[in-house]
This record gives structure tokens, C-alpha cells and sequence, in this order.
């Protein structure tokens, strides 16, 4: 299972990585190791995680404080946003393409 980043989630994800790389030299590729075996997880056990907006679903990262929001569309896992967990709850909602 293939997994894409909205280009949001992306940001978020490089923006975090700077800031904690500007903390401690290696921590920011801490952080990407623990988004990577988040999304590892994710492949394996897609449908695990806590529903937490209609079909999307959020995996906590272990040692940061992060979820990855995501959804599957057609056997792709696509994440939505990387949110660390003190953000305004649903900021990423706006993302959700409509039918």
C-alpha cells in the first residue's frame, strides 16, 4: 500500500522536523523515523486506528507529539495532516475535498 501526503501534511511535517532539528541536532530525524513508522503501521494495519472524522482515522507518533490524520481512497493511504497534538482539534477539516 502506497502512502501520499496532501501537500499541507507535507508542510507540516518538514516544519516540524526544522523545528526540532533546531533543538537538538538529530532530533529532527528522530521525528521523520518516528512518521515513518507510524506509516508503517498504518500499511500493515490500515483500518486500527480511531475513527476521527468520517473516514479518517489518526495514528498517534510514538516519543512526539503528533497524529497522522488519514484516509484510504482506492488503496492509497492519504495523509491529511501531521498535527501535533496542542493544535486547534478539526484545523485540517478544511482539506476534505466535498463530492
Amino acid at each position: 500500500m502506497e502512502a501520499n501526503f496532501l501537500e499541507e501534511a507535507d508542510q507540516e511535517m518538514s516544519l516540524a522536523f526544522q523545528w526540532y532539528e533546531n533543538q537538538v541536532v538529530g532530533l529532527g530525524y528522530a521525528f521523520l523515523n518516528a512518521v515513518d513508522a507510524a506509516i508503517a503501521v498504518i500499511k500493515t494495519f490500515p483500518f486500527a486506528f480511531e475513527c476521527v472524522r468520517g473516514n479518517l482515522r489518526k495514528s498517534l507518533l510514538r516519543r512526539f507529539p503528533y497524529g497522522l490524520i488519514y484516509g484510504i481512497d482506492d488503496g492509497t493511504i492519504i495523509i491529511v495532516a501531521v498535527a501535533h497534538s496542542k493544535m486547534l482539534p478539526g484545523y485540517w477539516i478544511n482539506r476534505i475535498k466535498k463530492p
